[in-house]
Formats: structure tokens, C-alpha cells, sequence
């Protein structure tokens, strides 16, 4: 019987709520579940036939080339979504990717702290900074009320200001073995502009999805994995006047707000299995 391990981190060893209730759900089934930190799966000496699950790795883009090396060594692990996947969904680089086929918030990568610097003196307008490999909102921040540069290490990206975000949250498409499962907005808290739990969001299930949204979706997880699969995905967009606006899609520890929608666990849990 294969084994399953929910990866969290070293930050949050045991997950939140979501995860926990996922994994409870799991052992429940013919499988055996443990949430066990991306740091300390390897010292469990884990059986070859182990499927990872890398839910919970909220910190790797604090400890980055450990996590990059981290995937090479679990290569030969069944892990979903797949490494190549990870690999290239773990910068936000695939925007620009995005951009060039679909209506995406404009994006240029930065790689080094002179060309942010340089960049950043030549922006007239509101913009936002984001780091190249950042999760969770962190250092996401207004142009004009950055200090320093010392959250872009790894580089960084440079968009306009969307406006709509505060007033419009966003829209999130959840996808499970890249077929659309349900949706859900988030409501940003008055006087913030971060879409992210860390922020204050309100989060509300859709029944009716806007289908010219819903659509775009698709065609971003079209453009991203081509003929590949991937077992959970969550596709971000911004609404505004003029249509919407991809703002991320998450391939890697996305929150997939199972206890948001009915049946939610298991929705995925039906998809998980056809993958194993």
C-alpha cells in the first residue's frame, strides 16, 4: 500500500487546518497519511512507492536552492504535482509566457538589484514589486514604499497597479487533473491591495462562474503545461472593466479552499486517486 506525504515546512511543520483535515480524510480511505516538513521527509527513509503531496511548502522561496536541490533528490518519487511542473511554475518568470498569448497583468522581470534600481527610477505611476520566487504576499509592495531591495535576492517583477483589485478582489478557478472544479473570490480588506489570506481576505464560494473568465483560465493552464496534466491547479484573475486580467497561476502549494465548497475533499480526493 503506497504512503502519502503531505509536505509542509520547517515554518509550519503541521499545516493548517485544510491540510489536516485532507490528510485525515486520506487515512480514512486505503491510504496511509502523515504531514511531515519538506526538510524531514528524506530522514523518514520513506518507502519508493511514497506519493508526495507538496501542499504545505510555504517557505521555499525563503530557502531556495535547498528546495531546488530538495526536488532533484525526491526525483524518484511519484510527486504531484510532478517536479517539471514545479520547476517551472516555481518563478513567476511564466508570466511573461502568459502575457504573450493572453490578457495578463504586464509583467517585466528584473534579475538584479541594479536593474531594479535603474527601473524604479524610471517608473512615473503606481506600480507593484513582487519577488521573482515569493509566496504568500511577502514582499509584495507599492513602488513608492519599498526602502530597501533585500526581499528580490532572487530577482524581482514589476507591474502596474491594477486598481480593480481593491475594489473587485479576485477570482479564483481551482482545477483538479487540469479539469475546471469550482471557483471562489476573494474580497481584499478596505485600504489593501494583497489578495492573500495573510492580508485579511474574505473568501466566498462562486456557483455560477463568469464563463469569458473561466475560459481564460483554461486557456492559461493550456498555454502553461501544454500536454501535461496537472493534478491541482489554481488559476488567479482580476476583473476590471475591460475584462479580466490573469494575476497568477499556482502550481505548486496553492490553497485549494476544500472546505470552501461542497464536497470540496472530496472532489480532490476522487482525482488523486485516478492518478495513483
Amino acid at each position: 500500500m503506497s504512503r502519502i506525504f503531505i509536505l509542509t515546512c520547517n515554518e509550519y511543520p503541521n499545516g493548517n487546518d485544510a491540510l489536516n483535515e485532507l490528510c485525515l480524510r486520506l487515512s480514512r480511505e486505503i491510504y496511509k497519511a502523515k504531514i511531515i516538513p519538506w526538510q524531514k521527509f528524506l530522514e523518514q527513509n520513506p518507502p519508493k512507492n511514497s506519493i508526495i503531496l507538496p501542499l504545505g511548502v510555504w517557505d521555499y522561496s525563503k530557502n531556495f536552492n535547498a528546495f531546488m536541490t530538495f526536488l532533484d533528490e525526491i526525483s524518484s518519487y511519484l510527486t504531484l504535482n510532478e517536479i517539471q511542473i514545479i520547476k517551472e511554475n516555481i518563478t513567476k518568470e511564466y508570466l511573461t509566457k502568459l502575457q504573450d498569448k493572453l490578457p495578463t497583468i504586464p509583467t517585466e522581470i528584473l534579475k538584479t538589484k541594479d536593474e531594479m534600481t535603474k527601473k524604479i527610477g524610471s517608473l512615473k505611476g503606481e506600480f507593484i514589486i513582487k519577488p521573482l520566487v515569493g509566496q504568500s504576499g511577502n514582499g509584495v509592495e507599492k513602488i513608492d514604499k519599498i526602502s530597501s531591495l533585500d526581499a528580490y535576492e532572487n530577482g524581482a517583477i514589476i507591474q502596474p497597479f491594477i486598481k480593480e483589485i481593491s475594489q473587485n478582489g479576485e477570482i479564483c478557478f481551482v482545477f483538479f487533473n487540469s479539469k475546471f472544479k469550482y471557483a471562489i473570490k476573494r474580497e481584499i480588506k478596505q485600504g489593501e491591495f494583497r489578495a492573500n489570506s495573510n492580508y485579511g481576505v474574505t473568501i466566498k464560494p462562486i456557483l455560477s462562474p463568469n464563463l469569458e473568465l473561466l475560459n481564460m483560465a483554461k486557456m492559461a493552464l493550456k498555454v502553461l503545461l501544454k500536454d501535461k496534466i496537472s493534478l491541482y491547479a489554481r488559476v488567479d484573475i482580476v476583473p476590471t472593466k475591460q475584462g479580466g486580467l490573469i494575476n497568477e497561476v499556482e502550481l505548486i502549494e496553492p490553497s485549494l479552499y476544500f472546505n470552501h465548497f461542497k464536497n470540496g475533499y472530496e472532489i480532490f480526493i476522487n482525482a488523486l486517486k485516478s492518478r495513483i
